[in-house]
Protein backbone atom coordinates (compact mmCIF):
# COMPACT_ATOMS: atom_id res chain seq x y z
CA UNK A 1 0.00 0.00 0.00
CA UNK A 2 1.17 3.47 -0.83
CA UNK A 3 1.28 6.16 1.80
CA UNK A 4 -1.31 8.90 1.54
CA UNK A 5 -3.67 6.80 -0.35
CA UNK A 6 -6.99 5.98 1.15
CA UNK A 7 -7.75 2.46 1.85
CA UNK A 8 -10.45 1.10 -0.31
CA UNK A 9 -12.19 -1.77 1.32
CA UNK A 10 -13.79 -4.15 -1.02
CA UNK A 11 -17.20 -4.90 0.26
CA UNK A 12 -19.28 -7.60 -1.22
CA UNK A 13 -22.02 -6.06 -3.29
CA UNK A 14 -25.54 -7.14 -2.54
CA UNK A 15 -27.39 -8.25 -5.54
CA UNK A 16 -30.88 -6.86 -5.71
CA UNK A 17 -33.39 -9.28 -6.97
CA UNK A 18 -36.18 -7.72 -8.99
CA UNK A 19 -39.66 -8.10 -7.67
CA UNK A 20 -41.52 -10.83 -9.35
CA UNK A 21 -43.62 -9.44 -12.18
CA UNK A 22 -47.25 -10.11 -11.75
CA UNK A 23 -48.52 -11.39 -15.02
CA UNK A 24 -52.11 -11.21 -15.95
CA UNK A 25 -54.02 -13.98 -17.56
CA UNK A 26 -52.38 -15.07 -20.73
CA UNK A 27 -54.22 -13.99 -23.86
CA UNK A 28 -54.47 -16.81 -26.27
CA UNK A 29 -54.83 -16.09 -29.92
CA UNK A 30 -56.54 -18.46 -32.14
CA UNK A 31 -54.33 -19.85 -34.89
CA UNK A 32 -54.45 -17.93 -38.14
CA UNK A 33 -55.64 -14.67 -36.55
CA UNK A 34 -53.47 -11.65 -37.39
CA UNK A 35 -52.01 -9.18 -34.93
CA UNK A 36 -53.37 -5.69 -34.22
CA UNK A 37 -51.56 -4.19 -37.18
CA UNK A 38 -52.85 -6.93 -39.40
CA UNK A 39 -56.42 -6.37 -38.27
CA UNK A 40 -56.04 -2.62 -38.83
CA UNK A 41 -54.74 -3.24 -42.31
CA UNK A 42 -57.64 -5.57 -43.03
CA UNK A 43 -60.16 -2.96 -41.85
CA UNK A 44 -58.51 -0.24 -43.90
CA UNK A 45 -58.69 -2.49 -46.93
CA UNK A 46 -62.47 -2.89 -46.51
CA UNK A 47 -63.74 0.39 -45.01
CA UNK A 48 -67.31 -0.15 -46.10
CA UNK A 49 -68.11 -3.07 -43.81
CA UNK A 50 -68.29 -1.09 -40.58
CA UNK A 51 -70.26 1.61 -42.35
CA UNK A 52 -72.67 -1.06 -43.61
CA UNK A 53 -73.39 -2.20 -40.07
CA UNK A 54 -73.91 1.33 -38.75
CA UNK A 55 -76.17 2.35 -41.63
CA UNK A 56 -78.32 -0.74 -41.30
CA UNK A 57 -78.56 -0.35 -37.54
CA UNK A 58 -79.59 3.31 -37.80
CA UNK A 59 -82.27 2.68 -40.42
CA UNK A 60 -85.55 1.40 -38.93
CA UNK A 61 -86.47 -0.47 -42.08
CA UNK A 62 -82.98 -1.62 -43.06
CA UNK A 63 -82.45 -5.35 -43.48
CA UNK A 64 -79.32 -7.35 -42.92
CA UNK A 65 -76.70 -6.38 -45.47
CA UNK A 66 -76.05 -9.96 -46.50
CA UNK A 67 -79.56 -11.35 -46.91
CA UNK A 68 -81.93 -8.40 -47.41
CA UNK A 69 -85.64 -8.80 -46.73
CA UNK A 70 -87.34 -12.14 -46.77
CA UNK A 71 -89.88 -12.90 -49.45
CA UNK A 72 -92.72 -13.01 -46.91
CA UNK A 73 -91.74 -9.67 -45.37
CA UNK A 74 -91.51 -8.05 -48.80
CA UNK A 75 -94.97 -9.36 -49.69
CA UNK A 76 -96.40 -8.00 -46.43
CA UNK A 77 -94.93 -4.55 -47.02
CA UNK A 78 -96.13 -4.56 -50.62
CA UNK A 79 -99.71 -5.16 -49.47
CA UNK A 80 -99.35 -2.47 -46.81
CA UNK A 81 -97.66 0.28 -48.85
CA UNK A 82 -98.85 -0.55 -52.35
CA UNK A 83 -96.79 -1.01 -55.50
CA UNK A 84 -93.76 1.06 -56.39
CA UNK A 85 -95.69 3.06 -58.97
CA UNK A 86 -96.79 6.61 -59.55
CA UNK A 87 -100.51 7.32 -59.36
CA UNK A 88 -101.95 7.51 -62.87
CA UNK A 89 -104.78 10.07 -63.00
CA UNK A 90 -105.32 9.51 -66.72
CA UNK A 91 -103.62 11.35 -69.54
CA UNK A 92 -105.65 14.02 -71.30
CA UNK A 93 -105.98 14.04 -75.05
CA UNK A 94 -104.10 16.62 -77.09
CA UNK A 95 -107.34 18.24 -78.27
CA UNK A 96 -108.56 18.57 -74.67
CA UNK A 97 -105.34 20.30 -73.64
CA UNK A 98 -105.64 22.71 -76.60
CA UNK A 99 -109.27 23.59 -75.95
CA UNK A 100 -108.55 24.18 -72.27
CA UNK A 101 -106.30 27.11 -73.21
CA UNK A 102 -109.30 29.06 -74.60
CA UNK A 103 -111.70 28.39 -71.70
CA UNK A 104 -110.66 31.52 -69.82
CA UNK A 105 -113.28 34.30 -69.70
CA UNK A 106 -110.65 36.85 -70.76
CA UNK A 107 -109.73 34.82 -73.85
CA UNK A 108 -113.40 34.46 -74.76
CA UNK A 109 -113.81 38.21 -74.33
CA UNK A 110 -110.85 38.87 -76.64
CA UNK A 111 -112.29 36.54 -79.25
CA UNK A 112 -115.61 38.36 -79.05
CA UNK A 113 -113.82 41.70 -79.40
CA UNK A 114 -111.95 40.49 -82.47
CA UNK A 115 -115.23 39.34 -84.07
CA UNK A 116 -116.80 42.74 -83.42
CA UNK A 117 -113.72 44.43 -84.92
CA UNK A 118 -114.04 42.34 -88.08
CA UNK A 119 -117.71 43.25 -88.44
CA UNK A 120 -116.85 46.92 -87.88
CA UNK A 121 -114.16 46.78 -90.54
CA UNK A 122 -111.19 46.99 -88.13
CA UNK A 123 -109.25 44.11 -89.59
CA UNK A 124 -105.91 45.28 -88.19
CA UNK A 125 -107.18 45.46 -84.63
CA UNK A 126 -108.90 42.12 -84.99
CA UNK A 127 -105.69 40.59 -86.35
CA UNK A 128 -103.65 41.88 -83.43
CA UNK A 129 -106.13 40.45 -80.93
CA UNK A 130 -106.17 37.08 -82.66
CA UNK A 131 -102.37 36.92 -82.71
CA UNK A 132 -102.22 37.63 -78.97
CA UNK A 133 -104.83 34.96 -78.26
CA UNK A 134 -103.04 32.43 -80.47
CA UNK A 135 -99.65 33.05 -78.86
CA UNK A 136 -101.12 32.79 -75.37
CA UNK A 137 -102.91 29.56 -76.23
CA UNK A 138 -99.82 28.06 -77.89
CA UNK A 139 -97.63 28.87 -74.89
CA UNK A 140 -100.07 27.32 -72.45
CA UNK A 141 -100.51 24.27 -74.68
CA UNK A 142 -96.74 23.65 -74.90
CA UNK A 143 -96.30 23.92 -71.13
CA UNK A 144 -99.14 21.54 -70.30
CA UNK A 145 -98.11 19.08 -73.02
CA UNK A 146 -94.58 18.97 -71.61
CA UNK A 147 -95.98 18.33 -68.14
CA UNK A 148 -98.06 15.45 -69.45
CA UNK A 149 -95.03 14.01 -71.27
CA UNK A 150 -92.90 14.30 -68.12
CA UNK A 151 -95.46 12.36 -66.10
CA UNK A 152 -95.63 9.68 -68.80
CA UNK A 153 -91.83 9.41 -68.82
CA UNK A 154 -91.79 8.93 -65.06
CA UNK A 155 -94.32 6.13 -65.33
CA UNK A 156 -92.25 4.48 -68.08
CA UNK A 157 -89.14 4.55 -65.90
CA UNK A 158 -90.93 2.55 -63.22
CA UNK A 159 -91.84 -0.21 -65.69
CA UNK A 160 -88.36 -1.70 -65.39
CA UNK A 161 -86.59 -4.61 -63.77
CA UNK A 162 -84.52 -4.06 -60.63
CA UNK A 163 -81.80 -6.12 -58.96
CA UNK A 164 -82.64 -6.87 -55.35
CA UNK A 165 -81.28 -9.15 -52.63
CA UNK A 166 -83.97 -11.16 -50.86
CA UNK A 167 -83.47 -14.21 -48.68
CA UNK A 168 -79.75 -13.82 -49.33
CA UNK A 169 -80.16 -14.30 -53.09
CA UNK A 170 -79.57 -11.65 -55.76
CA UNK A 171 -82.50 -11.69 -58.16
CA UNK A 172 -84.26 -9.65 -60.83
CA UNK A 173 -87.77 -8.47 -59.94
CA UNK A 174 -90.20 -5.95 -61.48
CA UNK A 175 -89.54 -2.50 -60.09
CA UNK A 176 -93.23 -2.25 -59.14
CA UNK A 177 -92.73 -4.93 -56.47
CA UNK A 178 -89.99 -3.09 -54.56
CA UNK A 179 -90.78 -2.05 -51.00
CA UNK A 180 -89.22 0.10 -48.30
CA UNK A 181 -86.32 -1.78 -46.73
CA UNK A 182 -85.36 -3.71 -49.85
CA UNK A 183 -81.64 -3.99 -50.49
CA UNK A 184 -81.04 -3.17 -54.14
CA UNK A 185 -77.87 -3.50 -56.23
CA UNK A 186 -76.89 -0.73 -58.63
CA UNK A 187 -74.43 -1.01 -61.50
CA UNK A 188 -73.36 1.20 -64.39
CA UNK A 189 -76.27 1.85 -66.75
CA UNK A 190 -78.99 1.11 -64.19
CA UNK A 191 -81.83 3.49 -63.45
CA UNK A 192 -82.44 3.95 -59.74
CA UNK A 193 -85.89 2.37 -59.15
CA UNK A 194 -86.71 4.25 -55.91
CA UNK A 195 -85.22 6.57 -53.30
CA UNK A 196 -82.59 4.84 -51.19
CA UNK A 197 -79.72 5.30 -48.78
CA UNK A 198 -76.36 3.92 -49.81
CA UNK A 199 -75.07 1.01 -47.79
CA UNK A 200 -71.94 0.41 -49.80
CA UNK A 201 -70.54 2.32 -52.79
CA UNK A 202 -67.55 1.76 -55.02
CA UNK A 203 -66.61 4.75 -57.22
CA UNK A 204 -70.29 5.54 -57.76
CA UNK A 205 -71.26 8.42 -60.06
CA UNK A 206 -74.93 9.18 -60.73
CA UNK A 207 -76.48 11.39 -63.39
CA UNK A 208 -79.01 13.62 -61.59
CA UNK A 209 -79.52 16.08 -64.43
CA UNK A 210 -83.19 15.14 -64.74
CA UNK A 211 -83.70 16.23 -61.12
CA UNK A 212 -81.17 19.00 -60.52
CA UNK A 213 -80.41 20.20 -64.05
CA UNK A 214 -76.65 19.81 -63.55
CA UNK A 215 -74.86 18.09 -66.41
CA UNK A 216 -71.94 16.82 -64.31
CA UNK A 217 -72.43 13.45 -62.64
CA UNK A 218 -72.74 13.54 -58.85
CA UNK A 219 -70.32 11.60 -56.66
CA UNK A 220 -72.02 9.26 -54.22
CA UNK A 221 -70.62 7.59 -51.11
CA UNK A 222 -71.97 5.71 -48.12
CA UNK A 223 -71.92 7.66 -44.86
CA UNK A 224 -72.66 6.53 -41.30
CA UNK A 225 -74.94 8.20 -38.80
CA UNK A 226 -78.37 9.82 -39.12
CA UNK A 227 -78.85 11.73 -42.35
CA UNK A 228 -81.54 13.98 -43.76
CA UNK A 229 -82.07 13.46 -47.52
CA UNK A 230 -83.56 16.95 -47.77
CA UNK A 231 -80.25 18.58 -46.83
CA UNK A 232 -77.79 19.32 -49.62
CA UNK A 233 -74.83 18.06 -47.56
CA UNK A 234 -76.43 14.64 -47.09
CA UNK A 235 -77.49 14.11 -50.68
CA UNK A 236 -74.24 12.32 -51.52
CA UNK A 237 -75.31 9.39 -49.35
CA UNK A 238 -78.68 9.00 -51.09
CA UNK A 239 -79.82 7.94 -54.54
CA UNK A 240 -83.09 9.10 -56.03
CA UNK A 241 -85.64 7.51 -58.29
CA UNK A 242 -85.28 8.29 -61.98
CA UNK A 243 -81.56 9.07 -61.87
CA UNK A 244 -79.11 6.83 -63.74
CA UNK A 245 -75.81 5.26 -62.68
CA UNK A 246 -72.94 6.49 -64.85
CA UNK A 247 -70.18 4.35 -63.39
CA UNK A 248 -69.32 2.25 -60.36
CA UNK A 249 -71.52 -0.05 -58.33
CA UNK A 250 -73.32 0.13 -55.01
CA UNK A 251 -75.97 -1.33 -52.77
CA UNK A 252 -78.70 0.77 -51.16
CA UNK A 253 -81.58 0.34 -48.74
CA UNK A 254 -84.83 1.81 -50.05
CA UNK A 255 -86.36 4.55 -47.93
CA UNK A 256 -89.26 5.60 -50.19
CA UNK A 257 -91.14 4.01 -53.06
CA UNK A 258 -93.78 5.03 -55.59
CA UNK A 259 -95.57 8.32 -55.07
CA UNK A 260 -93.57 8.96 -51.87
CA UNK A 261 -90.28 9.29 -53.78
CA UNK A 262 -88.85 12.65 -54.82
CA UNK A 263 -89.89 12.11 -58.42
CA UNK A 264 -93.26 10.79 -57.33
CA UNK A 265 -94.02 14.04 -55.56
CA UNK A 266 -92.95 15.97 -58.65
CA UNK A 267 -95.20 13.82 -60.82
CA UNK A 268 -98.15 14.47 -58.55
CA UNK A 269 -97.61 18.21 -58.77
CA UNK A 270 -97.30 18.06 -62.54
CA UNK A 271 -100.47 15.99 -62.85
CA UNK A 272 -102.50 18.22 -60.56
CA UNK A 273 -103.87 21.52 -61.74
CA UNK A 274 -101.94 24.32 -60.03
CA UNK A 275 -103.96 26.50 -57.67
CA UNK A 276 -105.13 29.83 -59.01
CA UNK A 277 -102.85 32.66 -57.92
CA UNK A 278 -103.87 36.24 -57.19
CA UNK A 279 -102.98 37.48 -60.66
CA UNK A 280 -105.02 34.81 -62.41
CA UNK A 281 -107.93 35.42 -60.05
CA UNK A 282 -107.82 39.14 -60.75
CA UNK A 283 -107.71 38.60 -64.52
CA UNK A 284 -110.68 36.24 -64.33
CA UNK A 285 -112.72 38.68 -62.28
CA UNK A 286 -111.77 41.55 -64.59
CA UNK A 287 -112.89 39.50 -67.58
CA UNK A 288 -116.26 38.80 -66.00
CA UNK A 289 -116.59 42.47 -65.09
CA UNK A 290 -115.99 43.62 -68.67
CA UNK A 291 -118.22 40.93 -70.09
Amino acid sequence: MRSGSSCRCSRPRRRLRPDPVRRGPEIRRSPGRSSGHGRLAALSATPGRRIVRQVIKSSPAAPAASSGLSGDEAATRLRRDGPNAIVEPGRRAVLAILLAQFASPLVLLLLAASAISIVAGEQVGAGVILVIVALSGALGFVQEARSEAAVAALRARLALQATVIRDGVEQEVPARTLVVGDLIVLRAGDIVPADGRLVEANHLYVDESAMTGEAEAATKEARPGPLDPRLEADRSAHVYFGTSVVSGQASATLIATGRRTTYGLVAQRLAERPPENDFQRGVRRFGFLIA
